[in-house]
């Protein structure tokens, strides 16, 4: 397909009811674009609800936005847009060229062109996300130029674009502009919600506190779906007695320029008495005398108790439910008084050796103990993991990065 200088400026002028969205207010700066760099990002809508449909197949699919910055038309055949830094997805065709400060609509909708061999625009091979995506330019020898990171700008409503503002930086916009030159008027994410209680487990029943700043409506799930403005409003401190409750809650600040706040989540669990707790846990285990297995992950359970503890029927999964927990530890399993046991999570799911059913991931994961009775009695949520760091527990509900003490106390 052929792109032309007039076509260009035609759409610049015309296309005024292409529309866009994007994500929420930036954590860290996008990197600005490749000094010298002609061709930018300028527009991204990775949630496009009802702002505009593309012309060949009449969908409200997500796009992204380029501008031409230069004071001369320029060629961008073989230029490539990406989902990912690592490699160019998709080229601009041949022959592909832009007016001086125009801007071209690109439609991320996974096009397939057998199906539809003559498009009127531009459809990349791909699909963009608002979640956890980078919608990366390049130029047409494969060199990155720019960059946005779509998980720095996330929100929870659609048809708000991320737009590039004259210091290139991205912000939100409430009117997105395809086509033509981006709105100044931007959107700031409210401030998440914060709770009276932290994630963990507990031995009685208690209630929490939610609250959000500048006036916020606050709404809450406690069934483990998603919040939204249609969830249950919070309107007075919540009881948690049930031995596994997921509080999910949003918050929405008073004003027009506000949007949703990004979601907050927390387990709470209700545990019965118990003796046996996680103690550590190594997701990288490439430099620690723990190499049995291949170098396999592992997990330390300790026994607070002065006397030993059995472990028929109890446990271990990366999920708190029970359905998807199916490895159970081996009968005649003992920890010792004030003792420890190391378990290997390296898939095996053995019914006689301590190699659980599941692995564990650096990037974060979760790691649960079930008691014989099937209740939750220990768990931790963790996020990314450096090579050589593993989690240990530095009392209740408290876990901290620290260096590999297998079968020791935990260092500090």
């Amino acid at each position: 397909m052929k792109i032309t200088n007039s076509i260009i400026s035609f759409s610049a002028s015309l296309l005024l009811f292409l529309s866009g969205c994007g994500g929420g207010s930036g954590d860290t700066p996008d990197p600005a674009p490749i000094e010298g760099s002609k061709l930018v990002i300028s527009e991204i809508l990775a949630e496009n609800n009802s702002t505009n449909t593309d012309p060949d197949l009449n969908l409200f699919s997500d796009w992204i936005e380029v501008q031409n910055i230069s004071t001369e038309e320029l060629d961008i055949s073989g230029y490539g847009l990406s989902d990912t830094s690592k490699e160019i997805k998709w080229n601009f065709p041949n022959d592909t060229k832009i007016a001086a400060g125009a801007y071209l609509l690109i439609w991320a909708d996974d096009f397939n062109e057998t199906l539809n061999p003559n498009p009127t625009a531009l459809h990349t091979n791909f699909k963009i996300k608002s979640n956890d995506e980078s919608v990366t330019l390049f130029d047409s020898a494969g060199a990155l130029i720019n960059q946005v990171k779509l998980k720095d700008h996330k929100t929870t409503e659609s048809d708000i674009s991320i737009a590039r503002g004259a210091d290139d930086t991205f912000t939100l916009a409430i009117t997105p502009t395809p086509g033509r030159a981006n709105d100044s008027a931007s959107v700031t994410v409210s401030q998440k919600p914060s709770f009276s209680i932290s994630e963990g487990v507990y031995s009685v029943a208690f209630s929490v506190t939610i609250t959000a700043g500048n006036g916020a409506d606050i709404y809450y799930t406690l069934d483990g779906s998603d919040a939204t403005q249609n969830s249950m409003k919070y309107i007075s401190p919540i009881s948690i007695n049930e031995n596994k409750t997921t509080l999910k809650s949003i918050a929405k600040e008073q004003g027009s320029t506000k949007l949703i706040s990004k979601e907050k989540s927390v387990t709470y669990v209700i545990a019965p008495a118990h003796d046996v707790v996680i103690n550590e846990l190594f997701a990288d285990n490439n430099n620690t005398s723990m190499q049995i297995y291949e170098k396999d992950d592992w997990i330390e359970l300790y026994n607070t108790a002065a006397t030993p503890v059995v472990l028929d029927g109890y446990r271990l999964s990366d999920s708190k439910k029970l359905e998807n927990s199916n490895w159970v530890i081996p009968n005649g399993t003992t920890i010792g008084a004030n003792g420890y046991l190391i378990i290997w999570a390296d898939n095996n799911n053995s019914t006689t050796q301590l190699r659980t059913d599941f692995k564990l991931s650096n990037k974060g994961d979760s790691v649960v103990l079930y008691n014989d009775s099937d209740f939750i009695i220990d768990f931790i949520d963790y996020g990314s993991l450096k090579n050589g760091q593993s989690l240990s527990k530095q009392g209740d509900n408290n876990f901290t990065k620290a260096t590999p003490t297998p079968n020791e106390v935990n260092s500090q």
